[in-house]
């Protein structure tokens, strides 16, 4: 008999600053969820979307570009994407 089970995943996008985490996003999920900007810092908040393949279901996590930290805003999102990479 077929496994019919959903399998499922969860895949932080995490990196440095505009290295096109948001634009992967999109493309992975195949719409546009994340702002996509020449500008640095554009996602400020993590952005969740999700693929399904047959059984199985993709959550990828857009995460703010991990930084060293100038201002408290910067604190703040570097704060949101580690707490969110130690729970996927």
């Amino acid at each position: 008999m077929p496994d019919h089970h959903t399998k499922c995943g969860h895949i932080a996008l995490a990196g440095a600053p505009n290295v096109g985490k948001s634009a992967l996003l999109n493309t992975l999920v195949g719409s546009h969820l994340a702002i996509v900007s020449g500008k640095a810092q554009s996602t400020r908040l993590p952005v969740t979307g999700i693929r399904t393949d047959g059984t199985t279901q993709y959550v990828f996590h857009d995460l703010p570009g991990l930084m060293d930290p100038r201002y408290a805003l910067q604190q703040r999102m570097r704060a949101a994407a580690l707490e969110t990479i130690a729970r996927t």
